[in-house]
């Protein structure tokens, strides 16, 4: 795994992150698409 610095901040989250069971994880990333109108999923090019 590649050397990341995160701020404080970001590392605190990244560590709760880390706690979660895939299914939360599943129901953050909807909850992120969600609110910030975005999608995990990257969309093709023809």
């Amino acid at each position: 795994m590649s050397e990341i610095k995160l701020s404080e901040k970001l590392n605190k989250i990244a560590k709760e992150i880390e706690t979660l069971t895939v299914v939360e994880m599943a129901e953050l990333a909807k909850y992120l698409e969600e609110k910030f109108g975005v999608s995990a999923m990257p969309e093709t090019i023809n």
